[in-house]
Formats: structure tokens, C-alpha cells, sequence
């Protein structure tokens, strides 16, 4: 696990008259921090002037000192003169034991007093080499701490469960969120990832209290994907899903919840037109500056096999100190369950009265194609080897959601059963729930072999690596 990180010393900075961010650059294969200007100056660090250098490792520091007299172990501060014909003064330090400070980091801080420098390891790259040592910590007993946000009913996060658990680690839940009372009420009663352990907020991600969480080592999410839908645009009169009246701060709450519980590994999933919104560019943007490689691929039915096609767009975040996860290359082969509708149907009787007269939807749909509006009515059958989306209120018989049609033209929707076996969903998720909750769970949820092949790369690409090197280690 190498030097344990040590704070340094706060009060010190605060009491600084400037501040300095810097990158550690390299020259001649050695790290190099280069400072030059004002600030030295202001410091007493004037071309001409001595000083030493103290390396304290415990807490990632670096401090120069003023000194008055030259001897074997001090340095000078060089300079260059300006068109101006001041002097500007340079101090430039590159030797092989900065790394027992930096230990790898890419930036630092420079913190300036009188007769005085303090170099410290960034914090964002302090906060990355902690998440990363924790996450190493935890593995090495042998288990992963797991935070969920907008959990739904908990498909993602009981596929991140099975897929872990199949490689031998052990999931802990440590808390789930989301706004909907009733899907946390569903999610407690049946998913096999919450514990008692588990903390459960119902709430909105902006009004969590960041200090209510703990760190985890991998977060999950499932932004709101209302306004990135056409759909979803047309019923609220947007043209971006930044105007969504509701959902378009969402992000806001995310960032500030990703910067309290600093997870090693994040990982998300949103419908396609997500990708490509201003939100997700942004999102990815500043996961980057704080010290996270994003990989990110569209997953449909053709990498399943499941007989619902659910596109969705997918990417896994892991701290840049940890191997990248290849969703492109890693996703795993699965192979084919049912091979059509029919596989997944319950016997309904012909008789039933969830089986209807599909003659007043065929008329409003030509009704609606004299007007210019050309939705279809969709008619799947047994026969067909893949249905479209079945959307969070597909109880309320949309005509452009698969309806089951027979010979003689009635129609039916699909159960939640029937359901749940088109998205390879564990049906236990919904056991003993009301419809309209296992129908909308089932409808704003994802491919359960998405999640399942998602987290499956992430154990591949990034953990299994750090549990080999654990092994070699010990």
C-alpha cells in the first residue's frame, strides 16, 4: 500500500499570501516542478538568494526555506532578466527524490509565505491516490463498498451484485437513493444487494446532505432520462433536455454527491440521445478533471440476446491510477435464452378479459395519420424474435408499445412476468409488488444482461488487475 497519507498541515495554507497550482513536469526522465515570478519574489525568493529543501513524504510535502548563509546542502534561486530589465527569479527543481513526495502525481500546490514555499500533492490528486488505496484496502479483505443513486426497484444494482459476486467479491450495498418512495419500498422488500446495512434516502440528488454519506468505492447512477427522449421532449415542449422543468439539475446533484463519496469506479446508464446532450459532455468533462478515464459504449439487444431491444448508452469512470475499463472489447458473449416472444408467455386464456378489441386503436391511428401524425400501432406476436421498449407506463396501453396480437385481431399487454423474461430481469425483483410499481420499475429499469456484462468488464479490466497484484504482494 506504500506511505500512508498523512494531512498536511491546513493552517499553514490558510495563513499563505498566494497560491500556486502547478503540473510536475519531466526533464531528462527526472520529475521537475518549475516556479518563476512574483510570488517568489513577494516570498524573498529573489535571484541570488539561498534556500533548502525539506522533503516531508508522510504528508506529501515539499518545503523551501530561506536561509542566510550558503552550505553544502543549500540552493540558489536563479533568474532571468526581462525586456524590462527587471529580474524575474526561477526556481527549478528536478531530482529523483521529488517522487517520495509526489509519489506519481501529475499536480501539485505551492502555498507562499515570507522566507518560505510549501509544496504539497494537488488535492484532487490527493483525493484520487486515497480512493484508490481504499479500494485496494477493501479488496485485499475481500469485498467492494457500492453506493445507488436513482436506484429504482435496483436491477443495475443487483446485476453489479451478481457479477461481482460470481468473481468471488463481495458487494455492500452501503446506501441506495432515489425520489420515488414506492420503488425504495419495493427495493427493500425483494433486491438481494439491500441489507440491513444499507442506508436508504428518498429524496432528490440535490437536496442529499453530501456529510450523510460515507466514501464508497464504486457509484452508480441513472440520470433522469425524461428530457433526453423525443418523447420526453415533445410531452414537455423542449428542444434539450436541459430545460427538462425538473430533472435538468440532476447533474448538479450528482457532482456534489461523486465529490463527498469519492468512489475509485462510476458507472452509468441512460438512453442513447443521452451521449451526446450537454449534460453528458459536461458530465464526462469534469470526471475528467477530477482524476477519472471514461469509457463509454450503446448496448441493444444484439449484445444480449434478450427478446426486449433496449438501447442504451452505458460508461464506467475509474480512477485514473487504476487499469481503464474496454466496454468495446471487453463486453462479455451471452448466450441466447428464449428465442422468441413466445418463449416468455403465460398461459392467458382466449377468454380473459386482459385480452381486448384492438379495432378503436387501429381507427385513432388512421385518425391520427390524417393529421399528419404517423405513430403506428404496435403489434408483436409470438413469433418475433425481438420486441421494442416497454416504457415506464406501458400499463397505460401507449399504441406505440408492443402489444401481443392474436389471429383474430385482440390484443393483449405483457405481464410483469412476461416482462421481467424480456429483459432477463431476476424476476424476484418484483415479487409480490403492485403492477403499476413492477411495470414502471420494469419500464425505466435496463437490460439486466447489460448491467450484468458492464459490471462483469469492470471486474475483468480494472479489479481483477489490482487483486493480481494484491496476490503478488502478499
Amino acid at each position: 500500500m506504500g506511505i500512508p497519507l498523512q494531512p498536511f498541515n491546513v493552517v499553514d495554507a490558510k495563513h499563505a499570501f498566494a497560491h500556486s497550482y502547478n503540473k510536475v513536469g519531466e526533464n531528462k526522465g527526472l520529475p521537475r516542478i518549475w516556479l518563476e515570478g512574483k510570488g517568489l519574489a513577494n516570498a524573498n525568493f529573489v535571484k541570488g538568494t539561498f534556500y533548502k529543501i525539506q522533503l516531508i513524504p508522510e504528508s506529501m510535502e515539499l518545503v523551501l526555506t530561506m536561509v542566510s548563509t550558503p552550505d553544502e546542502d543549500t540552493r540558489k534561486v536563479s533568474g532571468r532578466k526581462q525586456p524590462n530589465g527587471t529580474v524575474k527569479p526561477i526556481i527549478d527543481l528536478s531530482f529523483l527524490d521529488i517522487l517520495t513526495v509526489t509519489r506519481g502525481a501529475e499536480r501539485v500546490r505551492s502555498d507562499f509565505h515570507v522566507n518560505q514555499i510549501r509544496i504539497s500533492v494537488h488535492h484532487l490528486e490527493r483525493k484520487r491516490m486515497e480512493r484508490e488505496a481504499r479500494l485496494k484496502a477493501n479488496l485485499s479483505k475481500g469485498f467492494v463498498s457500492h453506493g445507488v443513486l436513482c436506484c429504482g426497484i435496483g436491477i443495475s444494482a443487483a446485476a453489479a451484485h451478481d457479477a461481482f459476486h460470481a468473481a468471488g467479491i463481495n458487494l455492500k450495498t452501503d446506501f441506495i437513493i432515489d425520489r420515488e418512495q414506492r420503488y425504495l419500498e419495493c427495493a427493500l422488500q425483494n433486491n438481494h444487494t439491500v441489507t440491513n446495512n444499507t442506508k436508504v434516502f428518498n429524496g432528490t440528488l440535490e437536496e442529499i446532505e453530501p456529510s450523510l454519506l460515507g466514501h464508497v468505492d464504486c457509484l452508480s447512477f441513472s440520470l433522469s432520462c425524461v428530457g433526453h427522449g423525443a418523447s420526453g421532449k415533445a410531452k414537455n415542449k423542449i428542444e434539450l433536455a436541459e430545460e427538462h422543468p425538473t430533472d435538468a439539475t440532476g447533474v448538479f446533484g450528482l457532482m456534489r454527491l461523486v465529490e463527498s463519496t469519492q468512489p475509485a469506479i462510476l458507472t452509468s446508464e441512460n438512453v442513447i440521445p443521452a451521449m451526446k446532450s450537454a449534460t453528458f459532455i459536461l458530465l464526462k468533462k469534469m470526471l475528467e478533471l477530477l482524476g477519472y478515464n471514461v469509457s463509454e459504449v450503446c448496448l441493444d439487444a444484439s449484445k444480449t440476446h434478450s427478446v426486449e431491444n433496449r438501447p442504451r448508452y452505458w460508461f464506467v469512470a475509474t480512477s485514473k491510477g487504476l487499469s481503464k475499463a474496454d466496454l468495446e472489447k471487453s463486453f462479455p458473449t451471452f448466450k441466447k435464452h428464449y428465442h422468441n416472444l413466445g418463449e416468455v408467455l403465460e398461459p392467458i386464456p382466449d377468454e380473459s378479459d386482459m385480452w381486448r378489441d384492438s379495432a378503436p386503436k387501429i381507427s385513432k391511428v388512421m385518425a391520427n395519420k390524417e393529421k399528419g401524425h404517423f405513430f403506428k400501432f404496435n403489434q408483436v406476436t409470438p413469433n418475433d424474435a425481438t420486441i421494442g421498449v416497454c416504457g415506464r407506463f406501458y400499463q397505460k396501453d401507449r399504441k406505440t408499445e408492443p402489444h401481443l396480437t392474436r389471429a383474430d385481431g385482440k390484443y393483449r399487454l405483457l405481464t410483469t412476468g412476461e416482462l421481467s423474461r424480456c429483459q432477463h430481469v431476476p424476476q424476484h425483483l418484483i415479487h409480490n409488488t403492485s403492477a403499476n410499481t413492477a411495470y414502471e420499475g420494469l419500464g425505466q429499469g435496463i437490460d439486466y444482461r447489460q448491467g450484468l456484462g458492464v459490471y462483469c468488464v469492470v471486474f475483468k479490466d480494472v479489479l481483477r488487475p489490482i487483486i493480481q497484484e494484491l496476490a503478488k504482494a502478499a
